[in-house]
């Protein structure tokens, strides 16, 4: 480019000029394809191994790991080796011990048939889409999943934690005074914040909404081709909320094994 003298041609082909600035976007706009490109060719190189004689993926392959805060390993969406043998496109994800025990001990079902996502639901949810599932049931306390009501995909507390936030204004939406509300926001943990729902008799109505939310999230996230629901529940009062179609994934998981 020439470097042209003059107020009027210096404002648009300068460094910070509206030609610069354009060619600038140009070249991000560059640079984030190729960036998306290079990234689904690493991803599509590490599935390569999975594949069968057939070209399909083995269903429930771990393709990647990702190594979290504290240096722990998780599976992306894990497995186990009973759910390969019995081929099943159905599952219960849950975030960790907390909702396998819930799946043994308060539903009794068989917890082969269940993955570990750690505090990533939407990466999971993307992952059992790309793996080509049928269905997932997420089972989870609702010290994790009720952010989910707020589109949070990332449970963790560094990432985002806006459980008062969710609870308060669910409860305000469903008569909660202001006292209420910020007493609600002062409480430490969703126990606390259970109790006081509990003493106003808020806890159906505030559920009830706070499900409609988290369903409409995870059902924006999976798609069309991916059937999701959820169950929350706590140590306390059991299962607290689950979505519409809970029942019939907990009956299509144990019948598609």
């Amino acid at each position: 480019m020439l470097i042209l003298a003059g107020v009027t041609i210096s404002t648009l082909t300068g460094n910070s000029g509206i030609t610069t600035k354009a060619q600038n976007a140009k070249k991000m706009s560059k640079v984030s394809s190729e960036k998306e490109a290079i990234q689904l060719a690493v991803s599509l190189a590490k599935m390569e191994k999975y594949l069968d004689e057939n070209n399909e993926y083995y269903i429930g392959t771990p393709l990647y790991d990702k190594t979290l805060e504290n240096g722990d390993k998780w599976d992306v969406i894990i497995i186990k080796d009973t759910l390969e043998q019995y081929g099943t496109d159905w599952c219960y994800v849950v975030p960790g011990n907390y909702g396998m025990d819930f799946l043994r001990k308060k539903l009794h079902v068989d917890t082969a048939l269940s993955v570990k996502c750690s505090n990533y639901v939407g990466e999971t949810i993307e992952d059992a889409k790309l793996l080509g599932m049928k269905g997932i049931l997420l089972i989870g306390h609702i010290g994790k999943f009720i952010k989910l009501a707020a589109g949070v995909m990332n449970t963790h507390s560094r990432q985002a934690d806006c459980r008062m936030e969710v609870v308060g204004v669910h409860a305000a939406m469903n008569g909660a005074d202001a006292a209420v509300v910020r007493e609600i926001m002062d409480c430490i943990n969703t126990t606390e914040a259970m109790e006081i729902l509990r003493r106003e008799k808020l806890i159906e109505p505030v559920m009830e909404s706070v499900m409609k939310r988290i369903e409409f999230f995870l059902k924006n996230r999976a798609g069309e081709e991916l059937e999701i629901g959820v169950i929350l529940f706590s140590t306390e009062d059991g299962i607290l909320g689950k979505s519409e179609n809970a029942d019939e994934l907990l009956k299509k998981i144990q019948e598609n094994r």
